[in-house]
């Protein structure tokens, strides 16, 4: 029996819809506001997801991409990023399912009529290496902000206003969104070690729910290998975990201030962390009370915390 499917994609997705599942993450090089709101319409409305489409200055003048896409999205507070290295058409879901198709999030793509492209997709199970791979894409990846939208778009403008067929003068001097030192998939997902061991070792069955998500990001984030033992396991998450670039950096920060309150720690996570997509939903307070347990965990003789007057506070101990 033939695994692929033929045109219209929009039905592939539309079953995997009416079956439940729901949509965490698309990546699109073109993206078209019809064929957009036709996918987006199928959402149920306490369903997070991210939409990452290429966006390169050629694709916006080409027409293939629509700029408009990103006050829709914004309206449904659905987060747009641009990465201009993709080609792939992915459509992942909660289920740990993907639409591996050749068709663009477009009309023409999604579609089926006379003038319509003839695309196929292929409905295939995401493992590991999956997973690696996205979240290497995932890294790649930037926020689109009010600021980038509208100097795109006077971009865009000008460009139509001198009539330049072959040309993309204006686009040159938009600079790319700033990129942060650090991204926010840098911190760990799971709330505690334990957790990721849990699962690690005792739970052999394949789950793609978000619980499961969060703790193969973090078996990908620290690099843990398979077939580890039970020692071998905990010593080396703790050396990747203190090796990790954004760990020693705060914990370098935290020795200077000895003593950081919740609210500090959330700013100063803000401040270095660029936002990226992820396969979970992102909340910077979960954030910051992961970080505290992974450190305890990670230096028992140094980093601890308590919660006075309500407040979680972390400590530095000479």
């Amino acid at each position: 029996m033939s695994d692929l499917s033929w045109p219209p994609i929009y039905s592939v997705l539309k079953s995997l819809f009416d079956n439940g599942d729901s949509l965490v993450t698309v990546f699109s090089p073109f993206i078209k506001l019809a064929g957009l709101k036709a996918a987006v319409s199928l959402r149920r409305d306490n369903e997070t997801c991210c939409i990452i489409a290429r966006w390169r200055p050629q694709d916006l003048v080409a027409g293939v991409s629509d700029l408009e896409i990103y006050p829709y999205l914004k309206e449904l507070g659905i987060p747009l990023y641009v990465n201009h290295r993709i080609h792939l058409k992915l459509y992942v879901f909660s289920s740990g399912v993907a639409v591996n198709s050749s068709g663009n999030l477009t009309a023409s793509g999604m579609f089926a009529s006379d003038s319509a492209n003839i695309e196929t997709a292929s409905t295939v199970t995401l493992d590991l290496s999956d997973w690696n791979q996205i979240y290497q894409i995932i890294d790649g990846s930037i926020l689109v902000t009010d600021e980038y939208y509208s100097t795109l778009k006077q971009a865009l403008i000008q460009y139509k206003a001198d009539n330049k067929l072959d040309l993309i003068e204006p686009f040159k001097g938009v600079p790319p969104p700033i990129r942060k030192p650090f991204l926010i998939s840098a911190l760990p997902a799971t709330a505690t070690p334990t957790e990721v061991a849990d699962q690690y070792f005792n739970d052999k069955t394949v789950r793609h729910d978000e619980y499961s998500r969060r703790i193969t990001h973090d078996l990908l984030l620290y690099k843990i290998p398979k077939g580890l033992s039970q020692e071998d396991f905990f010593g080396v998450l703790k050396e990747r975990v203190r090796a990790s670039p954004f760990i020693a950096k705060f914990v370098a920060h935290l020795q200077q201030e000895k003593d950081m309150s919740f609210g500090a720690v959330s700013s100063w996570i803000h401040n270095e962390c660029q936002d990226v997509p992820v396969p979970y939903r992102k909340d910077i307070k979960l954030c910051v009370q992961n970080i505290y347990t992974w450190l305890t965990w990670s230096y028992p003789d140094n980093i601890s915390w308590d919660r006075p007057n309500h407040s979680q506070v972390i400590h530095w101990k000479s």
